[in-house]
């Protein structure tokens, strides 16, 4: 005769899913520096995220405790934290997510709450002003454009007003936009400056 018995029961799985969403990455990244002082905030997580309890609560912060006002959004599994104006320079910001402020699409809310800083650069001065060409030859009736490009302390490019002449207007005169025109044999000077600052190209 045939054994007989138990038949197991097969396993199921609920598919509830209980994972919660953790912070992958951060930009800026947490304790960097020199950030730019008009810098969109980004956070990524391990998952699609949305709104939960405490939404409102997340806070962007200088380093005087200040709340600083933002616009916040979510795409996906990246949180876009938007300065309403430019932060200060050379401050500490210290941007706070509490656990109860995301969740996943299946309500899980963060594994904990996530805080991070970064400072702002120091404020561009202007330190030196680049112009190119470096140096060119203009024959007579012809027109060469100069470029300038004033500089601030870090070498990054800035705004600056710049001011163009020629060192004899009878070789070669130069416009207000920095276009110099060749007139006669000879040699000229043409200089770009802004502020207490020169560029020369001879």
């Amino acid at each position: 005769m045939g054994a007989y018995g138990n038949t197991p029961e097969a396993s199921k799985s609920t598919g509830l899913d209980t994972t919660r969403p953790t912070v992958t990455s951060t930009n800026p990244a947490n304790s960097a520096i020199n950030i730019p002082s008009t810098k969109t905030i980004t956070v990524t997580f391990s998952e699609s995220i949305q709104q939960s309890t405490n939404y409102g609560s997340m806070t962007l912060k200088n380093s005087a405790n200040n709340v600083i006002s933002t616009t916040n959004s979510i795409s996906g599994s990246t949180l876009t934290i938007d300065p309403a104006a430019s932060l200060a320079y050379s401050t500490q910001y210290t941007v706070t997510v509490p656990a109860s402020a995301l969740k996943d699409i299946s309500n899980n809310n963060l594994a904990s709450q996530y805080v991070f800083t970064f400072t702002t650069s120091a404020q561009p001065i202007l330190t030196s002003v680049a112009i190119s060409p470096a140096s060119a030859s203009i024959t007579t009736g012809s027109t060469l454009q100069f470029v300038a490009q004033p500089l601030d302390q870090s070498g990054n490019a800035i705004s600056a007003t710049v001011t163009w002449s020629s060192s004899n207007t009878a070789v070669a005169a130069v416009t207000p936009s920095g276009v110099a025109t060749g007139a006669t044999e000879g040699t000229s000077t043409i200089t770009a400056s802004s502020g207490e600052y020169l560029a020369m190209q001879f």
